[in-house]
């Protein structure tokens, strides 16, 4: 749930402050033992490395990297975090089960990306989070592809039940498409249309 948070502040406060960070993930060293990693990112260019002895202080870390200060009430709790029973936690929940649920599918489209060896642009909706994640192209624009599909409503449930219901459906390309300018558009169609390929193959070979 802290990082739900972390991601509640960032969609809100993007557009006025550019910054992502890297899941953290776990990494033992012989002789050093184990730390929690992670990075944070600004503008593409300023990169912090963060590291741990336990995940929840890596947790803090990321969100005192983001917002370039200590968190307190005032600058973070009071409008990005909530009652553990209110509403917004809740929907918060909901959409990293979504994910996870689609972890499947994402490591599918990763692997079909590299396999055919796709030209990638990582803009627009698969525009990588961090300047790390995007030494990783295929991997970031999969994670990428499922944090729309799930951010627009497709749950692992609705996806199924759609290619079930019709075999000839597609996922529309405006779910990736759609806020950006027309020069946007011509240069991400043919890797949109490869993606909604490349998942629309996944569910007609499930049985």
């Amino acid at each position: 749930r802290g990082l739900t948070c972390i991601d509640h502040y960032l969609k809100l406060s993007k557009p006025g402050r550019p910054a992502s960070y890297t899941w953290p993930i776990y990494q033992h060293k012989v002789g050093d033992g184990g730390r929690w990693t992670s990075s944070v990112t600004f503008n593409s260019a300023n990169i912090k490395k963060i590291e741990a002895i336990t995940k929840p202080e890596c947790v803090y870390k990321i969100c005192e990297g983001l917002l370039g200060t200590v968190p307190s009430y005032n600058n973070f709790i009071k409008w990005f975090c909530y009652p553990i029973n209110h509403p917004e936690v809740s929907n918060m929940t909901v959409s990293m089960e979504h994910i996870l649920e689609l972890l499947p599918v994402q490591n599918f489209i990763d692997r079909q990306l590299f396999t055919n060896r796709v030209e990638l642009k990582l803009e627009g909706a698969f525009a990588a989070r961090s300047e790390v994640e995007a030494t990783r192209p295929y991997n970031a624009c999969a994670r990428q592809t499922i944090r729309r599909l799930v951010a627009l409503g497709f749950s692992l449930e609705v996806l199924k039940k759609s290619f079930r219901s019709d075999p000839a459906f597609q996922i529309p390309s405006s779910v990736f498409l759609q806020d950006l300018t027309e020069v946007q558009k011509l240069r991400l169609h043919e890797q949109t249309d490869q993606i909604r390929g490349i998942i629309k193959q996944y569910f007609h070979n499930k049985p």
